[in-house]
Parts: structure tokens; sequence; C-alpha cells
């Protein structure tokens, strides 16, 4: 694997030592698309191993060292646009394996168990039913592989407020099921497809109760019993994100990626803070100049609930959304 490694990002460096900047740069992105693309039949669900976390963010490493390189001084618009973008993206790739992102999968409305959930979609036919059992028979590796990365997060002091779990028990107790039937991730297969012959239904129902009592189930129970005996007595009674080892800059690097800033967190709260106070002096002002009688809490209520604020047809609200639209 190391060795295709190697040899991916030979390639490309060749490639660019022969080519114009907008050739290189085109030629990085789709060995970019290229790599995300690569398939792994092994892991119907994906790898979740420390090594394909590390070789993905050697590649991105490779591959912005190359960019870097480029020299785009004459590009036009859409190349300018395409570097700073892949530019983004490697470097996004880059510091997520840095503060060590995939050693903490869990968060308070999601987890790396109940993305499982986006698998479970109508069946079509007889390769789509295989495929699903595929990925079913694949979700004990899956969990494997994400509760040993989170167990590294805990040795090092990654682990989540124990706060934000209330709850939290209903996202894997519920696929903990006595039969196979009321599960459900066995729900495709109550509505298979008429171009599948009866015997073919029979077969592939058959096949996934099995699936679903030998893997899936004991999966979610393991889920169960590691949350409760292993990750939630480990969390933390902390609830920023700056409590954790390196969280400060982990932080700052969250703040880079969402509002594409270089600022700090205390800046960017100040300027929240100094753009809620211009609204309102602005909204002040409104008041004195339409003379409403009130205070600024009755007036947001006025606004709230007076009829003339709200359209009373679908083309009266078309027309000033389109209004809206032409000022911005």
């Amino acid at each position: 694997m190391k060795n295709l490694l190697f040899t991916a990002a030979f390639m490309v460096i060749v490639a660019c030592n022969n080519s114009t900047p907008e050739q290189e740069l085109n030629s990085l992105i789709q060995s970019y698309q290229d790599y995300k693309k690569d398939p792994n039949t092994n892991y119907p669900l994906g790898d979740y191993s420390e090594y394909q976390f590390e070789k993905q963010a050697t590649f991105c490493d490779s591959l912005l060292t190359q960019l870097k390189k480029i020299n785009t001084k004459n590009f036009i618009e859409d190349d300018r646009i395409s570097f700073k973008l892949l530019e983004f993206v490697l470097n996004e790739a880059i510091t997520k394996y840095k503060f060590k992102m995939h050693w903490n999968p869990i968060l308070s409305d999601a987890g790396f168990h109940t993305s499982l959930t986006y698998h479970v979609r109508p069946i079509t036919s007889k390769k789509n039913a295989l495929n699903y059992l595929k990925l079913l028979k694949a979700i004990p590796l899956f969990i494997k592989q994400q509760t040993e990365l989170i167990k590294k997060g805990l040795d090092a002091g990654m682990g989540q407020p124990l706060v934000i779990f209330k709850g939290y028990e209903s996202t894997y107790e519920q696929h903990i099921t006595a039969t196979a039937e009321e599960n459900f991730y066995y729900s495709p297969f109550l509505n298979l497809p008429n171009p599948l012959s009866q015997r073919e239904k029979d077969s592939l129902k058959t096949a996934a109760k099995n699936i679903i009592l030998e893997d899936v189930i004991p999966s979610f129970q393991y889920v169960k019993t590691f949350l409760e005996d292993e990750y939630y007595p480990k969390t933390r009674k902390s609830i920023g994100i700056s409590e954790i080892p390196n969280g400060r800059a982990y932080y700052q690097s969250r703040v880079d990626y969402y509002s594409t800033l270089k600022l700090s967190p205390e800046e960017i709260h100040q300027k929240g803070l100094d753009e809620v106070a211009r609204i309102k002096a602005k909204m002040e002002e409104i008041i004195q100049e339409v003379n409403f009688k009130g205070t600024f809490k009755e007036f947001i209520m006025f606004l709230r609930n007076d009829p003339q604020f709200y359209a009373k047809t679908p083309e009266e609200l078309l027309k000033h959304a389109r209004n809206i639209a032409k000022k911005l």
C-alpha cells in the first residue's frame, strides 16, 4: 500500500515537472479525486484504521507540498478559486489528523453508530440487496475500528462531557431487538421489488435475518456495553473543548475552518457583539423614524405578529423574496 502511495505521488511530481501551472493544478485535483474515489472492497463501510487516517494525511500533505510550488501569477479567476479550494481541503485533512479528530467520532446529536442508519434505503434490485447485505455484514468490523479509535481518544483525554449524553441510550438500544423482523435494519426487506421471484425474496430475507441476528444486533449490544461500561465513566466533567489537551489550538483551528478568517476566538466573539450592537442601534433609529410608541421588546413583538408583515399569497411572498434577493 505504501508503494502504491509513493508511486501515485511520484507520478504527480513527474507530470507537474512537464506541465503548465494550470495543468499542474488540474493534475493535483484529479489525483485527489481519484484517491477519494478509490474503493476498498474489504471495507464496505469504509476503512477506519489508524493506518488509513495516517495514509490519507500523508497523501494530502504530499499534494499540498506540490500545490505550494505552483506559480499562480497568471491564473485566471476560476483557476485561483480551484487552487484555494484544494488548498483549503488539503489543509483541513492534515489539521484533522494533527488534532486526532478521528479519535472522537461521537457528538451529542450524532455518532459513529448513528451514521449507519443512512444506509437503510429501499431495495430496488437483487444486486442492490446483496450490496446492502454486505454493508450489514461489515458492521461488526466498523464498530470494532471505531471503538478502538475512541479508546485512544479516551487515553489522550479527548472524551466528550458526560452531560451531553443524556438520553443517548436511545441511539443504540432501539437496534437491540428480540427478533430480526422488528429491527430497523431489516425494514428494506419488508417491501422487496416485484421483479424478484418469491424464491429470491425468501432467500434474501433469510440471509438478512441471519446477518441481523448474528452481526447487527450483537454489534449494537457491544456499543451499549462499550459506552456504558467504558466510555461514560471516562468522560469529562468540564464542558469547553479548551479543557482537553491542546484544546485551545484545536478550537482555533475550528474558528479558522468555519470562519475562513485569521481571527482569534476572542476577536470573533467581539465581532459578534459589535454586530449585534450595530443592528440594535439601527433598529432604534427606525423605531424613532416610524414614531413607534413602545419599548424595544414591544417593537420586536410588533414585527413578529402584525399581519402587515406577512405575505397573504404565494405570489406576494415570491415578490418580497425577489426584492430582498436583489438588495443582497
